[in-house]
């Protein structure tokens, strides 16, 4: 008599830890990819690794090296040696592009076509005649496309959002701000013109970025008036230090410096016609926000203090944890079916990219994608 072995008892496949999360929070788990594993994609990673309805899907380098070195510091499932792998993975919802700036449009693009949504770090690409072709296939696509603005989503500008639209301290009349740091000639991104580099696009972004926040809540749209001046540096005519003034009509107007060459104060002042704003440094992920209304001698203080996480020393930038936000609005978005945000849109982007492109030309800046069709 034969003895056979027992036969398997064969069940359902274990539930997936997505699924898991899926069945008890009744809320659908975002699968992220990351394209590009340099600095600033570590920082995004490590600021969203703990929510709950994340999940870290698969990284992407142009080394295979790289991406998996990636992928084991925070345990991201998959790596690729090439990006084209990274978009064809079946498993991503949302894909983040951390790459150089002149990378930004060609990145995306590449996303978008193979289905997935995107965000892009800032400036979200070179000219404004990329990124208006990079939304209209985001529209065509019917998919989600943000630039990785990450300061519009912090505690502090979310105030400073509310206290504008509240209307008690009147209409906005001035941004004054300025954002300096003497940056490592040791970077090539910043230095190089071939990769984009300059202040404008670097820091500049952010100025006007925080201008057109503010004027936008008024119905305003581009400025009337555009002055722009800079110095170059002279091996790779980039812009190391510009001061820009723009007017938005009468009585609405900014005054905005930058510069690579010297800390500056780094805060912002919004006027108003009843009262002023004061975004205390650094004003682009501040914690102090302060105000005081015209008529009254008591100036409010507001606090917005930094979480200050066991993990705080794995950031590589200082106050990275606060892209957690954005992320959060990434998620939100891509729920709800929706193909922008409405804190920070695609004709946000559009126009702070049209601002920098006439300030650019105005100093005399010029990179081969000004020369260049259209990305898509």
């Amino acid at each position: 008599m034969s003895m056979s072995s027992p036969a398997a008892v064969v069940g359902p496949a274990p539930a997936s830890a997505t699924a898991i999360v899926e069945a008890a929070t009744g809320v659908r788990v975002i699968r992220w990819g990351f394209l590009g594993c340099g600095k600033i994609t570590h920082d995004f990673i490590n600021a969203i690794k703990h929510l709950p309805d994340v999940e870290l899907a698969a990284c992407a380098a142009r080394s295979l090296k790289d991406a998996a070195e990636l992928a084991q510091l925070f345990a991201i499932k998959r790596s690729y040696g090439s990006y084209a792998e990274l978009v064809a993975d079946p498993h991503i919802d949302v894909i983040y592009v951390g790459t150089l700036h002149v990378s930004h449009a060609e990145h995306a693009t590449l996303c978008l076509n193979a289905g997935k949504h995107v965000l892009v770090e800032k400036p979200f690409a070179v000219t404004a005649r990329d990124a208006e072709a990079v939304f209209a296939l985001a529209k065509q696509k019917n998919l989600f496309c943000m630039e990785a603005m990450w300061s519009r989503f912090t505690p502090t500008h979310v105030k400073l959002r509310e206290l504008l639209a509240q209307g008690g301290l009147g209409t906005p009349m001035c941004v004054d701000a300025c954002f300096g740091v003497q940056m490592p000639n040791n970077v090539p991104r910043l230095w190089t013109n071939a990769l984009a580099g300059g202040a404008l696009l670097d820091l500049g972004v952010y100025l006007v970025s925080l201008t057109a926040n503010v004027f936008g809540l008024s119905g305003l749209q581009d400025p009337v008036r555009l002055v722009a001046q800079g110095d170059l540096s002279v091996a790779e005519r980039v812009d190391v230090h510009d001061t820009l003034s723009l007017s938005y009509g009468p009585g609405r107007m900014a005054n905005l410096s930058i510069s690579m060459l010297t800390d500056m104060k780094n805060e912002a002042y919004i006027y108003c016609s009843k009262g002023w704003i004061r975004l205390h440094a650094p004003f682009w992920c501040a914690q102090t926000l302060s105000y005081k209304r015209a008529g009254e001698e008591q100036v409010t203080v507001l606090h917005f203090p930094h979480e200050k996480r066991a993990d705080q020393a794995n950031f590589l930038f200082k106050d990275s944890q606060l892209m957690v936000f954005e992320a959060v609005e990434v998620a939100a978005c891509i729920r709800a079916g929706k193909t922008q945000s409405d804190i920070h849109s695609h004709s946000d982007t559009i126009h702070v990219a049209r601002i920098l492109d006439e300030s650019r030309k105005q100093i005399g800046v010029v990179y081969a994608e000004d020369r260049k069709g259209t990305i898509v």
